[in-house]
């Protein structure tokens, strides 16, 4: 069962969720462009985008990369060329993903 989420909190609004089922959302980071939100799914094995609307709003998620069979990303990052960083501590990881969405350990 899916139980990743994401919320967005904003002042006059609240808080309302977003994005949802998802495999265990662990982290999120923005593109160096703002366009896309990059979102760790964990027990799903894989990195997923959502388009930033300009209201704010959400896309559709959509699958950036499928990790392999037993790597569980944790963490992650944008390098200054746009190269996404993945780490899964549970393989002992490193991965290397570029915008093309080919991957490097």
């Amino acid at each position: 069962m899916w139980h990743g989420f994401i919320v967005c909190v904003d002042a006059p609004g609240g808080a309302a969720i977003v994005a949802d089922v998802l495999g265990h959302t662990n982290e999120v980071a923005l593109d160096a462009d703002g366009q896309w939100l990059y979102v760790n799914e964990t027990f799903g094995r894989r990195i997923s985008r959502l388009r930033v609307r300009e209201n704010g709003a959400l896309g559709p998620r959509e699958t950036f990369a499928s990790l392999g069979e037993g790597t569980y990303p944790d963490g992650l990052a944008f390098d200054e060329t746009g190269h996404l960083w993945v780490v899964s501590i549970v393989s002992n990881r490193l991965i290397r993903i570029a915008p093309d969405g080919r991957q490097r350990i």
